[in-house]
Order: structure tokens, then sequence, then C-alpha cells
């Protein structure tokens, strides 16, 4: 088993003829939580999503537990890495419970009472939802149920895009906690992305800056100097 659950180097994505992520590098430890900051247009989703192949990789190396992670959104759901898009990706028109089990179906899991109970103990605010429609969710409650979704997938690295986007503050420590207490009590990686600097700060054992394209590992000065700051 590698040290390094996700290892990043040399990475190089874009659209295009427009390349957008540079020579990018990032680590992720086993059962830690590290984040990615940046401005908005920085490229921190261009370079999650080139994790699994939605953007193409151009060069790099991308490894997943110390193997390298396909270039393919099924092949690299089925190895490990699942992603938490920006703006969720629900099926509105789906129950909570549909929309977790989608998560489970894709990398051929199921979901069972055992892993329900873990989900409420997770977030205690979905416990009486499981029946009803997505669609009708306030936005922390379906921020809560993609990251059900992402966990029913098993993965090894669960990747959050915008983890704080539109929700009030007392949701987003809310969904904080949950990624904490999942750190804590299982071997599962987590890989958010985000702009608020002093949340980030508090929560993460490591924090990536991206610029230009690429990466720099922030020192504990610098995130010092950051804290409070929302980019």
């Amino acid at each position: 088993m590698s040290e390094t659950m996700l290892q990043i180097s040399g990475l190089v994505a874009g659209y295009g003829k427009n390349v957008v992520v540079r020579e990018a590098a990032l680590e992720v430890g086993h059962s830690k939580i590290v984040g990615l900051v940046g401005h908005n247009g920085a490229g921190k989703t261009t370079l999650v999503k080139s994790l699994n192949g939605i953007v193409p990789r151009r060069a790099g190396d991308v490894r997943l537990d110390g193997a390298p992670l396909p270039a393919s959104p099924v092949r690299a759901a089925r190895a490990g890495i699942i992603l938490v898009p920006q703006g969720r990706g629900l099926f509105p028109g789906l129950s909570v419970e549909d929309n977790i089990r989608i998560g489970a179906v894709a990398v051929g899991r199921k979901i069972d009472e055992e892993f329900r109970s873990r989900i409420v103990e997770l977030f205690p605010q979905l416990a009486d939802l499981f029946s009803r429609r997505a669609g009708h969710l306030s936005g922390g409650q379906q921020q809560m149920v993609a990251i059900a979704r992402g966990l029913a997938a098993g993965p090894k690295v669960l990747v959050v895009d915008e983890l704080s986007l539109g929700l009030a503050p007392v949701v987003i420590d809310a969904v904080w906690n949950a990624l904490t207490r999942l750190r804590e009590r299982t071997e599962i990686s987590v890989l958010v992305i985000d702009q608020n600097l002093a949340r980030m700060t508090a929560r993460c054992d490591e924090l990536y800056r991206l610029e230009d394209g690429r990466t720099h590992l922030m020192s504990a000065r610098e995130r010092q100097d950051a804290a409070g700051l929302i980019l």
C-alpha cells in the first residue's frame, strides 16, 4: 500500500487549444483532508475533472494508491476516485434514496441498511428525507445527498468540488463536521475544492493553492496569513 492515496505530478489539462492546468502537482495522504483553493477561473474544476478523464489529460501522472489512475470516468470510479461535482448533479425527480443508490449502482455496488445508518450518522438532517424528491430539498440537504451518493460508490478518495457554494454558514459547518468524522472513522481520503480560506485553513491537513495553472503547497505561515479571506 502506498503512503500517498492520491498523487498527481506534472499534470497538464485544458479544453481544445486552451491549456488551463500546467505542471500541477498534489498529494493526498491516507485518511487525510486536503484542500485546493484559488480564484474563480484558476482551473480548480478543470484539475479535478482531469483526474477521471472528463477533461482530457495532456501530460502528467496520476496515481491512486500507487497504481496509475485510468483516464476514464467509469474506470476511475471503479478504481476508487469519486467526484461530487460543483452543482451536485442530483436527479431532482428521484428520491433521496434513489439518488444515493445511483452512486452505488454506477460501480456495481449495493447499499444496505448498515450504509443508510452510516449516512444518517454523518448527516442526521437526512434521517426522514430518504423518500423525498431531491428537487424538494434545500441546497444544504442536496449537498449532503450528493456526498452520500459519492460515499455509496465506496471511494478511496472523495473529491468535493465547491463544497460551500450557495450554502449558509451553519450548513457549511455541518458538512465540514461530517467530512471530519469521515476522516476519523474510515480510511477514506478527501480532496476539497473551495474558496473559503478560513474554513479550509482550519479543517484541512494540507492546503494547496492553484494559480496560473500551477499548484503550490501552502506553508503554515501562508495559511495563517490567508485565514479569514474569501477568494
